[in-house]
């Protein structure tokens, strides 16, 4: 057997053993807009994060059924490290909802602003099995949604599903993520590996029924590094660089989708 079907032997082992792990899971609500403390979105990523299993974030914060609610970090949020994952679920907040054909026609009630928490990444994923749905997610200075490879088995079997990633919550005005234009090409999602001296692996993570404009650079970037690898990670049913009814520009500052070593 050569190398490298001993380093494939392995990863698939690791996989399997994290699968049996315990399926325990919990339930964390988020019901108000503070940056921490009991009942914060940092207070509930940082319980699922040292709670087993696959666990759950809600939002039930007080407010009339139209209203939007924006949740303004004042720091970078929790990494998300459990390796049975989490799903954050903004169409738990009121009248949210994905509609038959997101995201032309989703209603979302949850935005996460990133003006205030510095030159961070909004959401960062190095872990599998997460779930980021129902949420508009702007304004933070890197990435809005990063999901980063690690060492085998990697980071794989992440979701982000109907969120809005770069626009106000009509999904009409530019919000867009990035702005730390020192610091870097960033993207509204950016999937990618690395440094590149490291063997880190990224693979199977789906982006579906988003909508991402506005951001500097990509819309959504894939992006591989030898000796690491970044594939099988799939963007469908989105609209990118557009606003919600596909009809108007807002543009990303460089590509829609970039797939690039």
């Amino acid at each position: 057997m050569n190398s490298q079907a001993i380093k494939m032997l392995l990863i698939y082992i690791v996989v399997c053993a994290i699968s049996v792990q315990s399926s325990n899971s919990a339930v964390f609500i988020v019901n108000n807009t503070n940056d921490i403390g009991a009942g914060s979105l940092r207070a509930a990523m940082q319980s699922a994060n040292a709670t087993q299993g696959h666990d759950t974030i809600v939002f039930n914060i007080f407010s009339s059924p139209s209203t939007t609610i924006t949740i303004y970090p004042l720091s970078a949020l929790p990494l998300l490290t459990d390796p049975m994952g989490v799903t954050i679920d903004g169409f738990s907040q009121g009248s949210s909802s994905a509609g038959s054909a997101p995201p032309a026609t989703a209603n979302l009630m949850i935005a996460v602003n990133g003006a205030k928490a510095g030159n961070v990444h909004g959401f960062h994923i190095v872990s599998s099995n997460n779930i980021i749905q129902g949420l508009v997610v702007d304004s933070f200075a890197q990435d809005g949604i990063r999901i980063e490879g690690t060492v085998a088995p990697g980071t794989f079997n992440n979701l982000v599903y109907c969120c809005f990633v770069g626009t106000d919550h009509s999904g009409s005005l530019d919000y867009g993520n990035g702005w730390n234009i020192a610091g870097g090409l960033w993207a509204g999602i950016n999937i990618l590996v690395g440094p590149c001296s490291v063997p880190f692996y990224c693979y199977n993570n789906m982006v579906d029924g988003c909508l991402s404009s506005g951001n500097f650079a990509e819309g959504v970037s894939i992006t591989n590094c030898p000796p690491g690898d970044c594939y099988q990670n799939t963007v469908q049913n989105s609209y990118i660089g557009v606003d919600i009814t596909g009809l108007f520009d807002l543009g990303n500052d460089h590509d829609g989708v970039l797939i690039g070593e």
